[in-house]
């Protein structure tokens, strides 16, 4: 059988998946006949999703231009309103051939959706098609400008230029868009043009435009982006960043009078900063100066935390983090103990515990991750015993995943969660204590879940017998209910019962209302 024949067996019998496969086949093909051709073309509009993106794919590698004004009537069909990019794929394979073709359907077709995908396949193909834009675009037609946006042609660059100089609307702000893809260093010679734009634009166009300064890497932009760093919010990001895209001495110079300028605003600070320690022209001593120059422009401590962090993935940050060694900031330290936990752990659980000591309860938080990642057990039984309720559940919630302490000391430091008087910790510390016994056997696990049955008074807790029930596959109920009945609690062992006699379910009188806690990963 002839493959066009097979595939029209295959497509009268409805064998979609397979007539997709055959048609597949076929984009090797150096000759195909016009009979297969126009058979595929037929397809084109195929209730099946599979089979009509094939085809399209397999018209595109053909190079079958007749298909072209046919697939933007697919896309004016809006068949596929979640993807489209297959249609411009097919148009990205032709190449030039079928700029003439998609010209031809953006300047007769009458339908706007038409119009839309002749002139977006254009702006993607790029080469030849950049020509046409253009003088689409000088005939007025401004539904262009943001199909520019793929062509990544610096050829687009001056007529955009013109349109965000001319325009004080949205169609300025996608020819800004559409300008910035197209800038590279042929177009320095904008420069002049667009320094001024960097003053009166509303902040999305000017954002815009300080990329394509970065994007064009001329000398002459350092001023106006120095400028920018003043500005502050989203100003300062673009503009650091495109002074670093300068890799010029004079745009290090730049980011460093940024710096140690008092009119930075500080939520600035540290995108300069970072900036200036991943500036090419930076040494390990300018970075080491440009944190210190920034922490001494802190008003306050918790400005110095972010301005560390900034820095944390360079050598620098340890030097000079120990010179912070005795600040009596808890927030303060406790960064100083995160810089140090890689070079120096001992020194890190020192100031850790320091923070732990004397902070806020948002510093002691923070304090108990560090702290189990350094394994400091003393200081999280410390912890578990004598905090607000935020901190112990924290303690109770971290232990569950801990790596930096022994699974024994976990469940020991979890164990003592069980007449903790808030039930929100209880379970957290329970569902830690389901995980570090999970693969384990039941009577170990029992050893430590048990006592979480019930109250400080000594009452059963259903809020916790629901934890119970969600760790089905973990404990054997028969073994819960003897623990318990050995534990001598008649109301335990009714509740017990009345589980298991739902089969494992919790009765309806006792489901509990509260919610899970999350524990963080």
């Amino acid at each position: 059988m002839k493959p066009l024949d097979h595939l029209k067996s295959l497509l009268t019998n409805s064998n979609f998946d397979e007539a997709a496969l055959k048609v597949q086949e076929l984009q090797g093909s150096t000759n195909p006949s016009e009979e297969t051709l126009s058979f595929l073309r037929s397809l084109l509009f195929h209730e099946d999703d599979e089979l009509r993106q094939t085809v399209v794919t397999t018209l595109g590698r053909l190079k079958d231009l007749p298909s072209v004004p046919l697939m933007a009537k697919l896309y004016a069909k809006w068949m596929d309103p979640y993807d489209h990019d297959y249609i411009f794929d097919a148009f990205r394979e032709m190449g030039d051939s079928a700029v003439l073709n998609l010209t031809a359907v953006a300047k007769t077709t009458t339908v706007p959706e038409e119009r839309h995908a002749a002139v977006w396949g254009l702006g993607q193909m790029g080469g030849a098609a950049v020509p046409v834009l253009l003088d689409m675009l000088e005939e007025g037609g401004d539904d262009v400008i943001p199909a520019m946006v793929n062509t990544y042609d610096p050829r687009c660059a001056p007529a955009l230029l013109e349109v965000i100089k001319t325009r004080d609307n949205d169609t300025a702000l996608q020819a800004a868009h559409s300008f910035c893809n197209c800038c590279d260093a042929s177009c320095s010679v904008l420069v002049p043009e667009i320094l001024p734009l960097l003053r009166g634009s509303k902040i999305e166009l000017r954002l815009e435009l300080i990329e394509a300064l970065g994007r064009i890497g001329d000398e002459r932009a350092i001023p106006g982006l120095a400028r920018c760093l003043k500005q502050g919010g989203s100003n300062v990001e673009a503009a650091a960043e495109a002074l670093v895209g300068l890799e010029t001495e004079g745009a290090l110079n730049a980011l460093w009078t940024g710096l140690s300028s008092g009119k930075v605003k500080e939520e600035g600070r540290g995108i300069i900063l970072s900036a200036v320690l991943s500036h090419p022209r930076s040494t390990d001593g300018d970075k080491t100066r440009a944190l210190r120059t920034a922490l001494e422009f802190c008003k306050e401590r918790y400005q110095a935390i972010d301005l560390f962090i900034e820095a944390q993935s360079h050598d620098c940050c340890v030097r000079v983090a120990r010179e912070y060694a005795e600040a009596p900031e808890p927030a303060l330290r406790l960064a100083v103990a995160s810089v140090l936990s890689e070079a120096d752990s001992e020194a890190a659980r020192q100031h850790a515990r320091y923070a732990f000591d004397n902070g806020d309860d948002e510093v002691r938080e923070d304090c108990i991750w560090l702290l189990l990642e350094l394994g400091d057990a003393e200081s999280l039984r410390s912890a578990a015993r004598d905090s607000s309720m935020r901190v112990r559940l924290e303690v109770a919630q971290g232990l569950g995943f801990s790596s930096g302490l022994p699974r024994s000391v976990c469940l020991k430091i979890l164990a003592g969660f069980c007449n903790d008087r808030s039930l929100k910790v209880k379970e957290a510390a329970l569902s830690s204590i389901f995980f570090r016994n999970e693969d384990r056997d039941n009577e170990t696990g029992l050893a430590y879940e048990a006592p979480f049955l019930f109250s400080k008074s000594g009452k059963p807790c259903d809020f916790i017998i629901s934890e119970f029930h969600h760790a089905d596959g973990r404990i054997e109920y028969s073994t819960l209910s003897d623990e318990v009945a050995a534990l001598e609690h008649p109301e335990a062992r009714a509740i017990i019962a009345r589980w298991r006699s739902a089969g494992g379910k919790r009765a309806t009188s006792y489901h509990s209302s509260s919610t899970n806690t999350t524990l963080k990963p």
